[in-house]
């Protein structure tokens, strides 16, 4: 849990979550480098060439939405994608260079952010490497947090990576109304502010859960 609230000087949230850079089916930049200085590029992998023209979309959707306004970044957890199981889909062998690939496909937003907030995410993915990244792209307090209190305009926001999951379509606002019913209750039992927004991450797919409050 962060120790204050944090309170950046702006009306707008940019959040993003769940890159998996380093995965060969992950977000990654065109022209990145491994730490021998080799280039590894997406070539013909279709997948990773459109998720950075989706990613290049976003970029400039947000350039359109703030209008030169002030914002702040929330990188909600799993920038990276980390070695684990086995898994023949990373493309370089060191989390290091997955953590470089985040910065730098993150770097067109951080570098004009107002403030930019790391959350950690799933241990066999990034290996307790967040708050590294948190320090490369020079993030708030140069750390990672399980959980971030962020008020942007007054609106409290309770950020944290990971919620339940379900392969069935139809449960999966059951899943985020018992995450906010929880999140709530867990609140108000320690004592903290109870937030108007909370985000959560994790499961690879959108979703928006209201109780009309």
């Amino acid at each position: 849990m962060p120790k204050k609230k944090a309170a950046p000087k702006t009306s707008i949230l940019v959040v993003c979550s769940d890159l998996h850079c380093g995965s060969s089916v992950g977000l990654m930049p065109p022209d990145s480098e491994n730490l021998a200085g080799n280039t590894i590029g997406f070539g013909k992998n279709k997948h990773q060439e459109w998720l950075w023209e989706c990613w290049q979309n976003a970029l400039g959707q947000v350039a359109t939405i703030a209008a030169g306004d002030p914002y702040a970044v929330l990188v909600n957890g799993d920038a990276t994608e980390g070695i684990h199981h086995r898994s023949p889909e990373v493309v370089a062998s060191l989390i290091e260079n997955h953590c470089t690939m985040a910065a730098e496909a993150l770097r067109p937003l951080t570098s004009k952010a107002a403030a930019t907030f790391i959350t950690k995410g799933t241990e066999c993915h990034t290996h307790n490497v967040e708050t590294y990244l948190a320090k490369l792209i020079g993030a708030q307090d140069e750390v990672a947090r399980e959980k971030w209190l962020i008020n942007i305009h007054g609106c409290a926001v309770d950020a944290t990576h990971h919620i339940g999951a379900t392969s069935r379509a139809y449960l999966e606002a059951s899943a985020l109304s018992i995450t906010l019913g929880n999140a709530r209750l867990n609140s108000v039992r320690a004592g903290h502010p109870v937030a108007q927004v909370y985000l959560r991450a994790h499961r690879h797919c959108g979703g928006v859960y209201s109780d009309g409050s």
